[in-house]
């Protein structure tokens, strides 16, 4: 599991450096970046886990300054700001408990984590499935094609459900949008 986190660092820290490659020369905010994305690189490497919730926060603000500068398709940013959101989220999230009664103690019980894709019916299962099959995206046509027995319709609400749960992220407008799913589930 540290290996492979390692390696997500690692290869997130150098799509900083791909991405931030294509700013103009002398712009500040390409620094600030690579700072940011070395800054997260280097306490997750020595276990380090203060301050990276915040490193984090300010590297996606500088995402969102940057986007406003249209150097980059902004989907490279909301894919490099979800992917370190998951790994703060990885390193950092709260476990669930519950207090229980144990003799005359109160003790903390982890609860169960109820599963995300409860409750979905057996279409968007379908979908969601499909998207991550499909190296975890896929736009509506690539989804309908694929789903060729259900109404577009049908597919267009099913897959708005999915989004509305947190399943899957839409990135995009109009016949350039497509779907995401998200890296925790």
């Amino acid at each position: 599991m540290e290996k492979e986190n390692s390696r997500k660092i690692l290869a997130l820290t150098l799509a900083i450096y791909r991405l931030t490659d294509k700013f103009p020369d002398q712009e500040i905010l390409k620094i600030k970046i690579r700072e940011a994305a070395l800054s997260v690189l280097e306490k997750l490497t020595l276990g380090d886990k203060n301050g990276i919730i915040e490193r984090v926060k300010v590297l996606q603000k500088y995402f969102l300054v940057a986007n406003r500068q249209q150097w980059v398709s902004v989907i490279n940013y909301e894919i490099l700001g979800d992917a370190y959101q998951d790994l703060a989220n990885q390193f950092f999230a709260p476990t669930p408990a519950k207090a229980v009664m144990v003799g005359r103690a109160v003790v903390d019980k982890p609860r169960k984590r109820k599963k995300e894709t409860q409750n979905l019916n057996e279409r968007q299962e379908r979908v969601l499935e499909l998207i991550k099959r499909n190296r975890g995206q896929a736009n509506l046509g690539q989804i309908a094609e694929a789903l060729k027995d259900v109404r577009r319709r049908t597919l267009i609400n099913d897959i708005n459900r999915i989004v509305e749960r947190g399943l899957i992220k839409k990135s995009g407008q109009g016949r350039g949008s497509f779907y995401r799913s998200r890296a925790e589930i």
